[in-house]
């Protein structure tokens, strides 16, 4: 069920818990948050993006290639003799940018 899915019966389970208790709603809140926070604990990330451009999971299945996180456009990022970080076009970038020198 994708996050649409979950919505959906969040509005549902909302609607027939407005016709019970205080104790039923407080109840319906806390499992409609939990369902809401476990989601994408269970989606089977981190995902990385393989050789030939395929988004994976952890596990190694494949994924839509929208949960892979796009690569930096300006990296890879190089420490210069004086300690500077340069992008990859030779503009200054942050420090914390740079990993290792090279």
């Amino acid at each position: 069920m994708d996050r649409s899915g979950y919505a959906l019966y969040l509005l549902r389970l909302e609607d027939a818990v407005a016709r019970g208790s205080s104790m039923n709603r407080t109840f319906a809140f806390i499992a409609a948050t939990v369902i809401m926070l476990a989601t994408p604990a269970l989606a089977g990330g981190p995902y990385k993006l393989d050789a030939k451009g395929g988004c994976h999971d952890s596990g190694g299945k494949f994924a839509a290639k929208a949960m892979c996180a796009k690569p930096d456009p300006d990296g890879p990022y190089k420490l210069d003799a004086k300690g500077n970080c340069h992008t990859r076009t030779g503009k200054f970038a942050a420090k914390a940018k740079c990993a290792t020198p090279g």
